[in-house]
């Protein structure tokens, strides 16, 4: 179960040679038009590996259409033909050679249902370099900031508070309301104590610039006991007159 964990590259690799594999072993070039009549009879998968037939200049507002009507018939009839796991390497091959799926609402819905359940043991092992994977795999897939932050929460309390962060910052981003939850501040704060964290500077971005009208919930706490998280957040805490008291002199003292 672990390896499969470590194989999403591998897999989003492999599903996008599925369908080129497809192309290539049929012989045969289509035009748009028959594109068009292969559609209409809903030969998805004919349809899938052949949209490179149309050259760069046809590919208009037509041929973009097929692209949406071809991914989302496809991938739809994969989740009840083929294992977990292909789907969501398919899936990803697909995104990944047509972009503009990625911003489909129905492929992505259909996408991220299937991604949900094969990242699932991510947090049952406490997988944190899974995680990270399903984070990037929510944002590049334009995954609402409910769910973002709902993973993110997830995160939290099965892996560790770092492992967090690459949720909450897209979440933050998508629903600046999410700055207040105290959820987000601690994820985010206890990464800023940790300076060479793969994920600190995507936390210092939440903080002082994504989240910066808001002040991080507790902040005043991390900011008394931990050098590292007044260097991050002091020049930006002071200049948006957070702070009072103690923890204020301290921070002005820091910055000198």
């Amino acid at each position: 179960m672990m390896e499969r964990l470590k194989s999403g590259a591998r897999v989003a690799v492999i599903g996008l040679a599925l369908v080129a594999v497809g192309a290539q072993a049929e012989q045969q070039v289509y035009s748009l038009d028959e594109l068009q009549q292969l559609a209409r009879q809903q030969a998805w998968t004919e349809v899938i590996t052949h949209l490179q037939d149309v050259s760069p200049a046809e590919r208009g507002a037509t041929w973009q259409t097929l692209v949406d009507q071809a991914g989302v018939a496809f991938l739809k009839s994969l989740t009840s033909t083929v294992s977990l796991e292909d789907v969501v390497g398919v899936g990803k091959g697909l995104a990944l050679q047509y972009p503009q799926l990625a911003n489909n609402r129905e492929f992505t819905a259909i996408y991220l249902m299937q991604a949900e359940q094969y990242y699932a043991p991510c947090y049952r092992y406490g997988n944190a370099a899974c995680t990270y994977e399903y984070a990037q795999t929510l944002t590049h897939f334009s995954a609402p900031a409910d769910m973002l932050f709902q993973q993110g929460q997830r995160s939290l309390k099965q892996v560790s508070s770092t492992a967090s962060v690459p949720f909450f910052a897209p979440a933050v981003q998508r629903n600046a309301d999410y700055c207040q939850e105290a959820d987000v501040a601690k994820g985010v704060l206890e990464t800023l104590a940790l300076p060479k964290h793969q994920h600190y500077q995507t936390a210092l971005a939440v903080a002082t610039q994504h989240c910066l009208d808001h002040k991080l919930t507790g902040a005043e706490g991390y900011l008394k006991h931990s050098s590292e998280v007044q260097a991050a957040l002091c020049p930006s805490y002071l200049a948006q007159g957070y702070l009072a008291g103690i923890t204020k002199k301290v921070c002005e003292l820091i910055a000198g």
